[in-house]
């Protein structure tokens, strides 16, 4: 079964990295509401978009085989607006539609971001590290993936 927007005045976002965490995602959006915790097929996680300040941050590629897990928001068009402006869209960041695939097997169309400002060897700053791993364990996100998550602050 597919889920799409629930009303004209609401849009699906898939969160993956810092956005998981909801305490940092509402300062931007604050009408999100949790819809599911999921995963995307055939993606994999990066920390190599390079953010305004240099500092790496998360983003997704396509990858045969890959999986990347994170949470399904809904959100009012305005609050995607704001939250476009915080995170570079156009400048950092391009949008993506994916189909996101819920614990319970429902599938859902949301937008993402996907950095277009990539670099290697990028340094991720610790505060940013810990939203994501926040949101990872608050969203009850696979015990492995947190760990793969975890071993990207040794990496950096």
């Amino acid at each position: 079964m597919f889920f799409s927007n629930i009303s004209a005045m609401t849009i699906h976002y898939f969160a993956y990295g810092s956005n998981m965490s909801m305490d940092k995602l509402r300062g931007h959006a604050p009408s999100s509401i949790h819809l599911a915790t999921g995963y995307l097929s055939r993606w994999q996680l990066g920390l190599n978009k390079k953010g305004h300040d240099g500092l790496g941050r998360a983003t997704i590629h396509p990858e045969a085989g890959g999986k990347v897990w994170g949470v399904v928001y809904q959100m009012s068009h305005s609050d995607k607006e704001a939250l476009d402006k915080v995170e570079g869209l156009g400048k950092g960041y391009r949008e993506q539609e994916v189909e996101v695939v819920s614990v319970s097997g429902l599938v859902y169309h949301a937008l993402t971001y996907v950095g277009i400002r990539l670099a290697d060897n990028l340094h991720v700053a610790d505060w940013y590290m810990k939203h994501i791993i926040d949101g990872a364990e608050e969203n009850n996100l696979p015990a492995e993936y947190i760990s793969k998550i975890k071993s990207y602050v040794t990496k950096t």
